[in-house]
């Protein structure tokens, strides 16, 4: 559980950025092109950098690491997008794609307020192979976000994209004097 931050959406989107960073080193790849879209593409970029120096950042049509950061749930068609994607990679390239699945706002009680596409593992797996990248690998985190101002929640997932900007009143629950979102 974390405590919220100045901006909670930048922060889940920093969390799950070195949670990415964190699984390359069990990945083979040695990238000699990156290419960085989304959520904190700036900070992977430095740090992929850092990692990688001899890498190219983000020039060129091809392609051997491709981050694609919390792009997904503001997209309209997954497919397109992984197949996108999947046209940067070289032959042996990675992609590595985060998305938001299907708890998240899971304690709002208007489903229908929440405007990101919230995406199963399995469909998101399922469109990866069909694109025809080979052995995918699915993983979950869950962030719990607690806040104790309703303004400053509402104001955040509005700012963030979350939830549409016509919702006033139907909140979730309070549990422990403070809402508790995943």
């Amino acid at each position: 559980m974390m405590n919220t931050p100045e901006n909670i959406i930048d922060e889940i989107a920093r969390r799950a950025a070195e949670g990415l960073l964190a699984r390359l080193q069990w990945m083979t790849v040695a990238p000699a092109a990156i290419l960085v879209m989304g959520k904190e593409a700036g900070y992977l970029s430095e740090c992929l950098k850092a990692r990688y120096p001899e890498a190219v950042m983000g020039q060129g049509d091809h392609f051997d690491l491709v981050i694609s950061h919390l792009e997904l749930p503001w997209q309209d068609h997954l497919a397109a997008v992984i197949n996108a994607c999947r046209s940067y990679l070289q032959p042996g390239g990675l992609l590595m794609v985060s998305t938001l699945g299907p708890d998240t706002l899971k304690e709002w009680p208007d489903q229908q307020a929440c405007m990101v596409a919230r995406m199963d593992m399995h469909e998101v797996g399922d469109v990866l192979v069909l694109a025809g990248l080979a052995d995918p690998v699915m993983e979950v985190e869950h962030y719990t976000i607690c806040y104790t101002n309703a303004i400053k929640m509402m104001e955040e997932l509005r700012a963030g994209k979350m939830l549409l900007d016509s919702v006033r009143e139907q909140m979730p629950e309070k549990t422990e004097g403070k809402w508790q979102l995943t």
